[in-house]
């Protein structure tokens, strides 16, 4: 869901209606895979334990929708020995050099998700996103006030 405050910032807000575990509350690894072949994480791929990377993966699948009104689809089949995925994804011709590389480095990131390397992904994920708004700061705020003039002429 996107909207704007009285005060003009934007809200994006995901709603997820999957199922939730405490991993707090969990004696065992999670194991098992989803459904939906492109919506299994890599250790679910592997057969590995999985936990938070599941909801990364999610995460990495849910930004084409919201950047680019496409869906996100997978090779289905690793690019490596270690399992690692990568996204089937066009970027739009204006998203070149620096930004297409900002993306494609956030979708690897997530997607191949190291719940032993979380703070460093979590964190890297973190950095380039603040990077880009602040290199980019006055472009965003002008295609976000397009958008808001927009959504009030709905």
């Amino acid at each position: 869901m996107i909207g704007f405050q009285q005060d003009g910032t934007c809200v994006i807000k995901l709603i997820d209606f999957g199922r939730a575990k405490s991993l707090d509350q969990l004696t065992s690894p999670l194991t098992g895979e989803a459904v939906v072949k492109d919506m299994m994480c890599k250790n679910m791929r592997l057969g590995n334990p999985w936990g938070v990377d599941q909801d990364y993966h999610g995460m990495a699948t849910c930004l084409p929708l919201l950047l680019l009104n496409k869906e996100m689809t997978q090779n289905n089949t690793p690019i490596d020995k270690y399992g690692t995925m990568q996204p089937k994804l066009t970027f739009p011709r204006a998203w070149c050099g620096a930004t297409k590389d900002m993306w494609k480095e956030i979708f690897n990131k997530l997607l191949n998700f190291d719940a032993r390397k979380y703070d460093e992904t979590v964190q890297g994920v973190r950095k380039l996103l603040r990077d880009y708004i602040d290199t980019n700061e006055e472009n965003i705020k002008t295609k976000l006030e397009h958008l808001k003039a927009k959504l009030d002429d709905l």
